[in-house]
């Protein structure tokens, strides 16, 4: 398995761990996953953390929805 192998793996991974956690689908935290990571992406020096950084920040932007809904209901 090369690199870009394992880090699909890892983000999968994060991904479904972030699913669980959070009682939302894989399929919207994915689509959150991966616009965050793209946007770490571009602006990333050293790339070594960045699945650790946007499950962070995915876990932040979900809570945040979450609020906005408890809120609103």
């Amino acid at each position: 398995m090369d690199n870009r192998e394992t880090g699909v793996a890892q983000s999968e991974r994060v991904i479904m761990a972030l699913a669980e956690s959070t009682a939302h689908s894989p399929d919207e935290v994915r689509a959150i996953f991966d616009r965050e990571y793209a946007r770490l992406e571009s602006q990333a020096r050293v790339r070594t953390h960045l699945n650790a950084l946007t499950a962070s920040n995915v876990r932040a932007i979900l809570r945040r929805a979450a609020k906005t809904r408890h809120r609103a209901a």
